[in-house]
């Protein structure tokens, strides 16, 4: 015995599953910022999963600046040192290190 009800309804397609992997984004104290846009994000993504493609392209549409924000030339510098430091400066820390250990041991021999 078929049941008729199933007959009735559409064929599923195939779906998305979107995992966001933190909380922070929609606490208080974040919804709030102008700047943070957790809820631009939660909407755009509902309507990208739920709508049409044509729709969900009109349904985004949000004007926002291209590019970054203004960033100070004393800021980027401040930066670029440190990155640019930071790889030579753990490579040097770790050979101090890796030398200091190597030389303890020998002192302990010598003195025995």
């Amino acid at each position: 015995m078929k049941r008729a009800w199933k007959e009735d309804w559409p064929v599923p397609e195939p779906g998305q599953l979107l995992f966001l992997g933190g909380s922070e984004l929609f606490k208080d104290h974040r919804l709030f910022e102008p700047e943070f846009r957790a809820d631009q994000l939660l909407l755009n993504t509902a309507a990208a999963l739920g709508l049409e493609r044509e729709l969900a392209v009109i349904a985004t549409r949000r004007r926002v600046a291209p590019g970054f924000d203004y960033v100070a030339p004393e800021t980027k510098l401040v930066w670029r040192a440190g990155v640019v430091g930071a790889g030579p400066l753990v490579v040097l820390l770790l050979g101090a290190l890796v030398t200091l250990r190597r030389r303890r041991p020998l002192a302990r021999r010598r003195a025995a």
